[in-house]
């Protein structure tokens, strides 16, 4: 893992000598493939290299899809959310690097890559300083598959086929246990941060969680099956899959669906903690 500083390149390709440069400090992976280029953590760098491939439909604005190679990527500025945002769209309080969302955010995720957790695989993550305040950027290596929201919007279901479907809910329960188990603790756990790769046959499923920002690592509780921030994070991830489908009017899917479905996937979840 790498840390260092590097000049941001002038958007306009010219370079001034009268003004000072900015610096950014990254912090990657060595990837030889794959050099990091500075370019890589600015979305308008991304459209002047005619690499970008498409933005995340759902969130805040703030995620590019990219290509260099045959390498796939995803740039997340951090936004702020909520009334806060209405003052500094994406300034944050300044108190270290290692404090930094970026930075603890690159480094759980290296955690989980050395876990063999499925998560995004992280390439590398910048900060830039301004005074007091900082704004930051994250790039992971992109996953496959559609988020859990995406499937219930448009078709109501995680699967055309009814017994698939019922897997898909089962191994979402069953992934979520596995970070659980390991102490993960993820901030926002919703229906947009959980990706689903249906494959031809069952056992090629996959589902990953996604969006680690704010995660952590906490001890687990006597009974997480039952008690404390697991459970929490499970009627989080419930309460989301009911807004996913209150919001989603041609999707013809009904709660009684949803509920038995959820129990099935809580199940599951509750079977590896117990």
């Amino acid at each position: 893992m790498i840390t260092r500083e590097l000049e941001c390149p002038p958007l306009s390709g010219v370079v001034d000598s009268s003004v000072k440069p900015r610096l950014i400090t990254v912090r990657h992976l060595d990837d030889p493939s794959c050099p990091l280029r500075v370019e890589y953590l600015n979305s308008q760098s991304l459209h002047l290299l005619g690499v970008v491939k498409g933005s995340a439909s759902a969130g805040r604005g703030n995620t590019t899809f990219f290509q260099i190679g045959d390498s796939s990527f995803v740039l997340r500025h951090y936004y702020r959310g909520g009334l806060v945002r209405k003052i500094s769209k994406q300034h944050y309080l300044y108190t270290g690097l290692n404090n930094s969302r970026a930075f603890r955010e690159f480094d759980l995720l290296v955690h989980l890559q050395k876990a063999s957790l499925p998560a995004p695989i992280p390439y590398a993550c910048g900060v830039r300083r301004q005074g007091f305040l900082y704004c930051a950027s994250l790039i992971t290596h992109r996953l496959p598959g559609s988020t859990l929201a995406s499937r219930l919007q448009s078709t109501g279901k995680l699967s055309h086929d009814s017994a698939r479907d019922n897997v898909l809910w089962q191994l979402v329960g069953q992934v979520i246990a596995q970070f659980h188990r390991a102490g993960i603790y993820h901030a926002d756990l919703n229906a947009h941060n959980i990706l689903i790769d249906e494959g031809e046959k069952s056992d090629d499923n996959a589902v990953y969680l996604i969006d680690f920002d704010r995660g952590r690592i906490r001890s687990l509780p006597a009974s997480p099956q039952s008690t404390g921030w697991c459970v929490g994070n499970m009627r989080r991830l419930e309460r989301s899959c009911h807004k996913v489908v209150r919001q989603s009017l041609n999707t013809g899917i009904d709660n009684a669906y949803l509920n038995d479905h959820f129990n099935s996937c809580r199940s599951s979840w509750a079977s590896i903690l117990s």
